[in-house]
């Protein structure tokens, strides 16, 4: 019965061993996991604020635009071929609500992004008991 107690101490032993350099080893490997989340993220950022601000300089100048063809159109108030004025309103609306849709996506896009920065941090502060 000794010699029995001995073997599973021994196997015990070797499992442990066992256990803790594949823990180590992966805490490794969550290292450069972590790092390259934490660049996707950044990444994420850059793209975001790349397309946030050619929409930003879109809106400015075409959206602009189109606000000043419709105020001055209308205060000509000239022989317009019938509906012209209806539809410059609908493409207004149409661009309004796409305007609308996109800023949607980018507060989005933002959430998303604040959370994978949360997840982060939490996972670099606790990479060590990981």
């Amino acid at each position: 019965m000794a010699a029995a107690g001995v073997r599973t101490t021994k196997g015990l032993y070797f499992t442990f061993t066992l256990l803790c350099l594949v823990c180590i080893a992966g805490s490794q490997l969550s290292k450069e996991q972590l790092e390259t989340f934490k660049e996707n993220i950044q990444q994420s950022e850059q793209e975001l604020e790349s397309v946030k601000a050619k929409y930003e300089s879109l809106k400015a100048t075409t959206y602009g635009k189109m606000d000043e063809w419709k105020n001055i159109l209308t205060e000509l108030s000239g022989n317009y071929p019938s509906g012209f004025l209806d539809s410059l309103e609908k493409t207004m609306t149409f661009i309004d609500g796409k305007k609308e849709e996109l800023e949607a996506k980018f507060e989005k896009i933002e959430k998303r992004i604040r959370q994978q920065q949360k997840l982060a941090e939490f996972l670099e502060e606790n990479r060590d008991e990981l």
